[in-house]
């Protein structure tokens, strides 16, 4: 299960293009959103670890029967492992290397990539135990709200949640699907072994998330998770499948699913657990088909916060009202690293972040 990261490959867009024409430095950026996701590892920490501050931590997260749970991430500034939100994370991240690539190798930071998918993935295979159990969170959250430390020094009990067929959460099974058939599609070409080995999880868990349906907010309750209705991930999980196999049945899933989405008006954000304008865009991008386009035109008119921004910027690769779209999200960018007088990021240009909510740091 333990995957080797493939070689980089030259490359560019015209989208990464003239955001390299920028005054800021996007190879410095690049590599700090990486750096992140190395600062939030569980587990037994690699021996080229660059994160001086880090090291081995929860190393006894089990599972009911003694599995081993051991790594992935811990969430934002806690020490829980949320799986809804880890391959949400995992999935947009290949996403982003699939559509701009290019930019992850010019700015020398593809193979470092490549390992924050392995270690994202190493740890969604791990909570899948089952063909039909996949472990949908570790620790206790108000024991570990509870808690101002590091990681390292942690010492409660931190029982882990799993989901099953009396228990189903699809919401967060779809993800993990999504999170497995899109990182299939980064490393099919380089690494066939580890992929294939991808997807026949993939395959597994979208059989279980089809076949048993509910959410993780009823049927385990004492998460507190609030991720609403499973819809939409369901139609990632198929529309991913489809992309990994290019097996039909699995695009007359994601059309299905997709119908079967409430509609709301916060349709043109784009969050862990809202992704209609997401999938709006990709099932137009894959089928060609106006049903999608024009809802996802319209949504993009109402254009709402940040997290928009990188739906926007797939849509100006693909031409679709290029200008506008990459100016948008353009200005959203550079607001967050310093057009507004200071910046967001953590590490970088003017005013940075000096005490961020994070126990580890």
């Amino acid at each position: 299960m333990v995957g080797s990261r493939p070689g980089s490959r030259p490359g560019r867009s015209r989208v990464m293009d003239s955001l390299s024409e920028d005054e800021y430095d996007y190879n410095d950026v690049i590599s700090k959103t990486i750096l992140f996701f190395e600062t939030q590892r569980s587990g037994r920490l690699p021996p080229d670890n660059r994160i001086p501050w880090r090291g081995d931590s929860a190393l006894n997260d089990t599972g009911y029967n003694g599995e081993d749970l051991t790594g992935g991430w811990y969430d934002a500034g806690d020490h829980i492992k949320v799986t809804f939100k880890h391959t949400a994370s995992v999935w947009k991240l290949a996403l982003a290397f699939l559509e701009f690539g290019d930019a992850y190798r010019v700015a020398g930071q593809a193979d470092y990539l490549y390992d924050t998918l392995i270690w994202g993935n190493n740890y969604t295979m791990k909570l899948h135990t089952k063909p039909n159990e996949f472990y949908v969170h570790v620790a206790d959250p108000k024991l570990d709200h509870s808690y101002w430390g590091r990681p390292e020094d942690m010492t409660m009990d931190r029982p882990a949640y799993p989901s099953n067929e009396t228990h189903p959460a699809t919401e967060v099974a779809g993800n993990g699907v999504a999170s497995l058939a899109a990182s299939y599609l980064v490393f099919k070409d380089v690494n066939k072994p580890y992929a294939d080995e991808l997807l026949r999880h993939a395959r597994e868990l979208f059989n279980f998330a089809d076949k048993f349906r509910g959410t993780c907010q009823e049927n385990i309750p004492e998460l507190e998770f609030k991720g609403g209705a499973y819809e939409d991930e369901l139609t990632n999980a198929a529309l991913w499948m489809y992309l990994a196999t290019n097996e039909t049945s699995y695009l007359d899933a994601a059309k299905e699913f997709y119908d079967g989405i409430k509609r709301k008006k916060t349709d043109a954000l784009f969050t862990r657990n809202r992704l209609t304008i997401a999938l709006q865009l990709m099932m137009y991008l894959t089928t060609k088909d106006e049903k999608y386009l024009k809802p996802f035109v319209d949504g993009l008119a109402r254009w709402g916060p940040t997290d928009i921004n990188f739906i926007a910027l797939i849509a100006a690769k693909h031409g679709i009202q290029s200008e506008d779209n990459f100016n948008f999200a353009r200005s959203q960018i550079h607001y967050i690293l310093g057009d507004g007088g200071r910046s967001y990021l953590t590490g970088f240009g003017r005013y940075p972040p000096l005490r961020p909510h994070h126990r580890g740091a």
